[in-house]
């Protein structure tokens, strides 16, 4: 198995202090409040048993994180699927991207009931089939 993997875009922002004493020990280190560490997508390109292309996507999908997907899609030339099952949120764009995808062979594999409802919304305003 073959495995890659794309940090879309990550941001950081430095807040106030987290409420805690100093001294204290946080089990998991976090940001302090009002801060964030949220990366926004996370792409791992593996390749099954059967020879198929899969972009495990995660987190957000929006705004440039959907070109990187488009682009990522564009180079495969094998048989290739999305597994979205670590989804968190989309926007349009990325539901007409995964429209067009899916139209176009591309398998969408464990996609969450919003977004497949979302995608057939879209087909009814032309993209996809």
């Amino acid at each position: 198995m073959v495995t890659d993997l794309l940090l879309c875009a990550q941001h950081r922002r430095v807040g106030q202090r987290n409420g805690r004493a100093k001294g204290d020990r946080d089990p998991e280190p976090r940001p302090a409040s009002g801060a964030s560490t949220a990366m926004s997508c996370r792409i791992e390109r593996t390749i099954d048993g059967k020879e198929i292309v899969v972009l495990s996507v995660s987190g957000r999908i929006h705004g440039e994180n959907v070109e990187t997907l488009r682009e990522m899609i564009s180079r495969e030339k094998h048989q290739l699927a999305l597994d979205l099952t670590e989804i968190i949120l989309v926007d349009r764009e990325a539901v007409r991207l995964l429209a067009v995808s899916e139209a176009s062979g591309i398998e969408l594999r464990n996609c969450p009931a919003y977004i497949r409802e979302w995608i057939a919304k879209e087909r009814v305003l032309g993209y996809g089939p």
